[in-house]
């Protein structure tokens, strides 16, 4: 005779040793103690998760309540000094020598030739396909930045195929 639960009735029975319908009975019961322990994790997970979201959001509260609330004036002040600033920005630009403003547009042909003619030992590079700043420069061993900067290039430094490039003499470019 074997002791057998019936977890859905609550209730014991007496019944007789039949060793395959006993295994069915105890693995759904097994079945069930699992789905159950898996349920209660699940949800012992969500709260403590719960728990944090809220002590994470209380701290948040706390650091905004002790912070100084920005007055009107204040905001009147951060706005005259970004103001400011910013016509600060647009009189270096207006009063900026002319070779400074240059390096927003490139140079035309002619200018680039007659950029290069003012640098003794300096040379001319046409750009071919595949070719960049970099690879430029290590052919004739001086560094890209001289090149893009003697050549009035900006970044992105997008190079095409046939362009003009001034290439500074080894040891540095001169100053016009």
């Amino acid at each position: 005779m074997v002791v057998v639960h019936n977890y859905s009735e609550g209730q014991k029975k007496l019944e007789p040793s039949d060793s395959s319908q006993n295994r069915d009975d105890i693995d759904e019961d097994r079945a069930y103690v699992v789905g159950i322990w898996v349920v209660v994790i699940i949800a012992a997970i969500i709260i403590v998760l719960f728990v944090l979201f809220a002590i994470g959001r209380s701290q948040e509260q706390e650091n905004l309540a002790a912070q100084p609330e920005e007055t009107k004036e204040d905001q009147v002040l951060g706005e005259k000094e970004e103001s400011e600033a910013e016509e600060t920005k647009t009189e270096i630009k207006e009063d900026a020598p002319k070779d400074v403003k240059d390096l927003e547009r490139p140079l035309s042909e002619d200018e680039l030739i007659a950029k290069a003619e003012q640098i003794p030992g300096s040379k001319i590079h046409t750009v071919a396909p595949g070719e960049s700043l970099y690879t430029i420069g290590e052919e004739y061993n001086v560094d890209w930045r001289e090149i893009a900067e003697l050549s009035n290039l900006s970044p992105p430094y997008n190079l095409h195929s046939g362009q003009k490039l001034i290439i500074p003499p080894k040891g540095g470019a001169s100053e016009d």
